[in-house]
């Protein structure tokens, strides 16, 4: 069926160790047992946070060690560090309108099209810098407005909220590549075996520029357009 239409993108991949290996965007269902096993590994580290977890005291010893201005600062770092600001000042100040070249239209005359973009993109991404600080220094001044018991209570919140997405994130990953990664002679055949969590495991275990190549090859599969997507072989 060399014309069938091409619902998920796919395509080959080298590892660093010279592995080959295909890699498949995830179906629906695939992805709704990703984030579920995701949000499974973020529950249960989010909890040796909180009041009753083995790591609770040690937290709250680490909190208390920081000083009230620290404190402060560990409460506006974390949306820095998860890109939250970033979303916020993008959705602020989104990119202008990538121009489009006109019928006709010479090279000369469509340079200076592209010039202006630049030129464009790059005041809008001196604002975009100017209001991720901005958040920044009104969260940290937020936080130092409060009491030092609220703030040792946020401190703790962070913490907890920083261990699940941290926990989430990595399972959401691992899960993702699990699925995607086929063997290059079968790409119905999961590279890492029939048991997704023993398949997950493998996948902590083996080199971070292995695991780092799927996630780029996967990511550039996943954002194509259906325009873009080739079909794919009878095998798939």
């Amino acid at each position: 069926m060399a014309n069938r239409f091409p619902l998920r993108s796919e395509g080959p991949l080298d590892l660093p160790d010279g592995t080959k290996v295909w890699l498949k965007t995830l179906n629906s269902n695939q992805k709704g047992i990703v984030s579920e096993e995701a949000n499974k590994a973020g529950k249960l580290a989010s909890a040796q946070v909180r009041k009753g977890g083995k790591q609770h005291a040690a937290t709250l010893i680490e909190i208390k060690s920081l000083s009230e201005e620290e404190r402060a600062e560990y409460i506006a770092e974390q949306p820095l560090k998860s890109g939250l600001f970033d979303s916020q000042a993008e959705d602020a100040f989104p990119d202008p309108p990538y121009p489009e070249r006109e019928t006709n239209e010479d090279d000369a005359a469509y340079a200076k099209k592209l010039e202006g973009y630049d030129k464009a993109r790059d005041k809008i991404i001196t604002k975009r810098d100017e209001k991720v600080k901005a958040l920044y220094e009104s969260l940290k001044a937020d936080a130092l407005s409060k009491t030092s018991k609220e703030r040792l209570d946020w401190c703790l919140n962070t913490s907890i909220n920083e261990n699940f997405m941290t926990a989430f994130s990595r399972a959401y990953n691992y899960h993702v590549m699990y699925f995607a990664t086929r063997t290059f002679e079968d790409h119905t055949e999961f590279y890492f075996g029939d048991d997704m969590e023993r398949g997950a495991r493998l996948i902590a275990d083996i080199d971070d520029d292995a695991r780092s190549a799927i996630i780029k090859k996967y990511n550039e599969l996943d954002s194509m357009k259906t325009r873009e997507i080739p079909t794919p072989p009878d095998n798939s």
